[in-house]
């Protein structure tokens, strides 16, 4: 589930963050100054839908792709030969 999170969290934040590097490296082969204040002229609510499109794409693959047999039986993780085995859905 943290995984899950942590994947929703990065995509989520993917459009700022290409916007924000982008900007910057525009600015920096211009030979401009880097303002301060440049988060002024963000598109943040276009950023903000970008992420989250994004993140319900995401959400739906992860929903799509884990899918388990119906009626299968969980067997939790065991401790076989020194190892840990994961546990699954059979």
């Amino acid at each position: 589930m943290i995984r899950v999170g942590f994947v929703i969290t990065v995509l989520f934040m993917l459009p700022l963050t290409i916007w924000c590097a982008m900007r910057l490296l525009t600015r920096v082969l211009a030979d401009e100054p880097v303002q301060t204040q440049f988060w002024e002229t963000a598109p943040l609510g276009w950023l903000a839908l970008a992420g989250a499109l994004l993140s319900l794409g995401g959400l739906a693959i992860f929903a799509t792709l884990s899918v388990s047999s119906p009626g299968g039986v969980y067997q939790p993780p065991v401790l076989r030969e020194g190892g840990i085995e994961p546990g699954r859905i059979k």
